[in-house]
Parts: structure tokens; C-alpha cells; sequence
């Protein structure tokens, strides 16, 4: 079976066409910090945060009527197609329903996932994180250095 120059082409142009459904993106390393502006008394890691690159925030912060929350925070307007998303975290793997947030947010109580809280805290260094019922597919990582102690100061203020 002879194997053309165009045969080739089309094969390379197929996979790489079937690459970019299966977008995979790492934040550049970001530890978390306590964060300012209309997130302030939040706690989180942004990639934007000190001229990286990015749109997405991974977020702790008390919410009046919620109590401490879990926000995924964008500003490309993707995340109302996402409800829910495949997190891990060492040995914590669960998928997480989220709620509407403010603009741009989707999020999730503790109360809902006390074990969620526990790894975000555990002292790992990376969260794997892929959307599991939107239009398209996506995976990260985000980092969690400083975020056992950053999330810790939120709580003290904010009880379960």
C-alpha cells in the first residue's frame, strides 16, 4: 500500500486538528496569596496576578448567606457552559457540581464538600482539574503552595 504526500498530510492535519479538542493548559506556578480589589478578604492563585498569563482564578472566600466557598473565577465567559468539573488532589478525586457565582464565577460550598477542604489543604503542591459536562474539554493543573495557611485565615474568620 503506497502512502502519498497528500495521504500524509491530510493523517497530520487530522490528528492535529483532533489535539486541539483535548486542550490541556498549566497555570504558570502561582502560590496562593491573599487577594485584593473586589476579591479582598479571598484568598487564592491567579495566573494573571503579576503579569502572567491566564483568565482564571481558583478562589477561597465567606460568603454571607454560604459560608466559605470554592470559586472558580473567570473573565473569558466560558465558565457558564461549565457545571460541574473532575478534581484531584493526591488521593482526592471527586467531581464537583457547581453553582452560578457572581459574573464570571461558578462555585461550590464546603458545607457540600467538607472533603474538598480537607485537600485543598493538605499540603500537596498541584490540583488536577478537567471539565466534565461542557461543550468542550479542558484540563489543568493549578498550584497550591501557601494555600493550607492562606485558607486557614479565611476560616478563622468564616466558621463552617
Amino acid at each position: 500500500m503506497a502512502c502519498t504526500r497528500a495521504a500524509t498530510v491530510a493523517l497530520i492535519a487530522l490528528c492535529a486538528s483532533s489535539l486541539t479538542a483535548f486542550a490541556q493548559e498549566t497555570e504558570q506556578p502561582r502560590p496562593w496569596i491573599a487577594l485584593s480589589g473586589h476579591n479582598a478578604g479571598a484568598v487564592g492563585t491567579c495566573p494573571d496576578v503579576d503579569g502572567g498569563e491566564g483568565n482564571t482564578c481558583y478562589i477561597v472566600r465567606c460568603e454571607k448567606k454560604a459560608g466559605p466557598v470554592f470559586v472558580i473565577q473567570t473573565t473569558g465567559g466560558e465558565e457558564d457552559d461549565v457545571r460541574s468539573v473532575r478534581l484531584g488532589i493526591g488521593s482526592y478525586k471527586a467531581v464537583i457540581k457547581l453553582d452560578k457565582g457572581g459574573a464570571g464565577e461558578r462555585l461550590t460550598r464546603f458545607s457540600d464538600q467538607p472533603r474538598l477542604l480537607k485537600a485543598l489543604t493538605s499540603g500537596r503542591r498541584w490540583a488536577d482539574l478537567e471539565t466534565v459536562d461542557a461543550p468542550f474539554h479542558y484540563t489543568t493543573q493549578f498550584e497550591l503552595t501557601n494555600a493550607k495557611r492562606r485558607i486557614e485565615q479565611v476560616l478563622k474568620r468564616c466558621p463552617l
